[in-house]
């Protein structure tokens, strides 16, 4: 996982629909640089060779997160109204 922030300035990124070595390109849509994920950089564009930060983050089972993090809150479909959730508006 990446940070969208690029020197001070947020970033909202695509799937590009390209390949580069077997991997999918990402792009942003701010300047349509595209950006490799293997390499954590864009490749081409305005912004080609600047570097995404990393994001800490973890796999776990959920006891295991539960007994660790005691005080989170999980989003639920139960929210009063009669909707189905399971689907795409």
């Amino acid at each position: 996982m990446y940070s969208r922030q690029i020197e001070g300035q947020d970033f909202t990124f695509g799937v590009s629909g390209r390949l580069y070595k077997s991997n999918v390109l990402l792009y942003d849509h701010q300047t349509d640089s595209l950006w490799f994920q293997l390499m954590q950089k864009a490749i081409s564009g305005p912004l080609a060779g600047k570097k995404l930060q990393k994001i800490p983050s973890t796999r776990t089972r959920w006891q295991t997160w539960q007994h660790r993090n005691p005080n989170t809150q999980v989003l639920s479909d139960d929210t009063g109204y009669n909707r189905n959730y399971a689907i795409d508006p």
